[in-house]
């Protein structure tokens, strides 16, 4: 069987604004705390948990390059971040796997019992995101991700009986 490597694309130029309002937000509030204060200690933690948010949402989605692999019958999963590489699991494909775009997810959910769910989308506001259920005993792991169109051929392929 062809094997196949996807690397998303990051296309999500909102998520860089709101990294950026984030990190000046935080500091702005920071700033202003020195002037109040009465509610010295609020705003400081107002701050800090901004800074926070602004540390998550850039490490996993600006730092991070997701990659999905198909080799044989197994969905791979990787991240880079920097010069670190890191094996995230793998998913394995059978014809019980279903795959779902965001429409059929929207209106089947309730179906379906999630017992592991794992987002791995390169986008912080996905457009084209896909909903893999893979059967395990007591229900379905859920991945979400952002899979090409070359891709997305390739799993229905290999979920026909």
């Amino acid at each position: 069987m062809k094997n196949y490597l996807c690397r998303p694309q990051k296309k999500d130029r909102t998520t860089k604004l709101l990294s950026l309002a984030l990190l000046v937000g935080s500091a702005i509030v920071f700033y202003l705390s020195t002037y109040f204060s009465g509610i010295k200690a609020i705003l400081q933690l107002i701050s800090v948990i901004m800074l926070l948010i602004f540390v998550q949402i850039t490490t996993k989605f600006l730092l991070t390059e997701y990659r999905y692999g198909l080799e044989e019958e197994n969905l791979y999963l990787s991240s880079r971040t920097g010069k670190r590489e890191k094996n995230l699991g793998y998913l394995s494909i059978t014809k019980d796997t279903i795959l779902l775009d965001e429409k059929a997810w929207q209106e089947k959910q309730k179906e379906y019992k999630i017992t592991h769910r794992f987002s791995y989308c390169q986008n912080l506001f996905a457009k084209n995101k896909y909903y893999l259920l893979s059967p395990e005993e007591n229900g379905f792991v859920l991945l979400v991700f952002e899979p090409d169109e070359i891709l997305v051929s390739l799993l229905k392929e290999r979920m026909l009986p």
